[in-house]
């Protein structure tokens, strides 16, 4: 405790130098802080669903009619799921709207229509009432929904006894069967109503398997793989192609059917962007600790001859450098907390942009996970821009370093020579930074200036 308020104490006598390096961290880290929260959110946080790492997604292709992505169809759940060892569950989904409300009153909200299997797919439970039943996927029995609970809150006032009721969806009158438990949201979508994928017998026949209007999702059988799931699909298609109608033509159209892990899937897209944004984040941080480092060496330069006196009257080099050290680390400490209160404004920011519109970009939110692993690399951080400090003022002989820092010296060549590379490293990074954030905005320019057709 004595030698943190030392080193708090040599902090406060420049005050100076201890605002800029402080500030200078405090940027780095909340640029880090905010592209981080997406990053997390979107590309490393586990979907919140149980096991998610066993649920994949199932998406058609037609590569050389140029067609890379086209979901699934209804035939191929049903034959998926019957065929399918490898996947413990399957289920169907598929977006829509629907008008809510009676004449006078309608409101068009978002809307899934489901298979059975949906909710118990995911390991979703209802909060009250139940889900969809096999009989109910008929268009003569499908008058169910299923709410979320934030609609139910708002427009059922929480009513306990909504189960039951009745409400108009599209002009039909529907019972409400179930409530979803608080806070479920199936990846991106906006639905506030679920409602049974209803069909008739002819509408799941051979001939609309290419009719791809759906996502399909599964979850893997305990102990199964993703490589035996893809073995049994392409067994499955090559049977199904060789009875098709249409055979000569999917086959010349390439037809194929590839299964990926549905978080993976679902974000790919922008991935490689936020990828890209963090490491241009990565960049100005390295910019500014590189700037701090050569602060620190100037400010260590100047106080020489005080780490010389100090050994030299009986302090060891470890205490030293244990004072250096705390020093450092409360700098990086204090710039952390200021870049983690900038970052939450920052990550409220992007929620006034947009960022929901992102895969999974409503799960964006300033959380304790966040904190914590900010405050843990900044303390990496302090003792990493306290390494070269250490190293380059207390390896010298004291005799050497007390002439060297005398009246009328000049400091030492190794310091210029340190100092120097250390500025040519910050010109370096800048440029690359710079460099690719221009590419990035003629890139932009570039397409915003293609016209879309319409």
């Amino acid at each position: 405790m004595n030698d943190l308020k030392f080193a708090f104490r040599q902090l406060l006598k420049n005050p100076g130098f201890t605002t800029v390096a402080v500030l200078t961290l405090a940027l780095c880290v909340s640029a880090n802080v905010v592209i981080f929260a997406v990053v997390d959110s979107v590309l490393i946080r586990p979907l919140p669903f149980r096991d998610p790492d066993r649920l994949v997604t199932t998406i058609n292709a037609y590569p050389k009619a140029g067609v890379q992505r086209s979901g699934s169809s209804l035939p191929n759940y049903y034959d998926r799921r019957q065929a399918i060892s490898a996947f413990e569950k399957t289920a169907a989904i598929r977006d829509g709207t629907a008008i809510v409300g009676d004449v006078g009153s309608p409101e068009r909200v978002q809307v899934e229509r489901v298979s059975p299997e949906f909710f118990e797919t995911l390991g979703v439970v209802p909060a009250r009432g139940r889900f969809f039943t096999e009989e109910e996927m008929e268009y003569s029995r499908c008058g169910m929904v299923v709410l979320t609970d934030a609609y139910w809150r708002a427009h059922f006032n929480a009513d306990p006894n909504v189960v039951g009721r009745e409400m108009r969806v599209d002009g039909l009158s529907v019972t409400i069967v179930g409530v979803l438990p608080r806070g479920f949201r199936y990846l991106s979508s906006r639905a506030r109503l679920f409602v049974p994928l209803a069909s008739a017998p002819d509408e799941r026949g051979i001939d609309r398997r290419h009719s791809n209007n759906l996502q399909i999702v599964a979850r893997l059988r305990q102990g199964a793989t993703l490589t035996e799931a893809q073995g049994q699909i392409d067994a499955l298609n090559t049977q199904q192609v060789a009875e098709d109608p249409y055979s000569e033509l999917v086959k010349g159209a390439g037809y194929r059917t590839s299964v990926f892990p549905l978080h993976a899937d679902h974000v790919q897209q922008i991935r490689p962007t936020l990828l890209l944004l963090q490491g241009g984040v990565i960049a100005l941080f390295l910019i500014g600790g590189v700037n701090l480092v050569n602060l620190l060496l100037i400010r260590a330069s100047g106080r020489a001859k005080e780490f010389a006196v100090r050994q030299a009257l009986g302090a060891g080099r470890r205490h030293v450098a244990r004072d250096l050290l705390l020093e450092t680390v409360l700098l990086a400490v204090g710039g952390g907390v200021l870049g983690l209160a900038s970052g939450a404004v920052g990550i409220r920011l992007l929620a006034v942009l947009g960022i929901d519109r992102l895969p999974l970009g409503a799960n964006v939110t300033f959380s304790g996970r966040l904190a914590l692993v900010t405050l843990a690399a900044s303390v990496l951080a302090g003792i990493a821009l306290a390494v070269p400090v250490m190293w380059f003022n207390l390896r010298g002989r004291l005799a050497l370093v007390l002439q060297t820092e005398s009246r009328g010296g000049t400091v030492s060549r190794a310091a210029q020579r340190v100092r120097h590379a250390f500025i040519v490293g910050q010109v370096a990074l800048a440029f690359v930074l710079l460099a690719g954030g221009g590419l990035l905005g003629l890139s932009l320019n570039r397409v915003l200036a293609v016209s879309p057709g319409f």
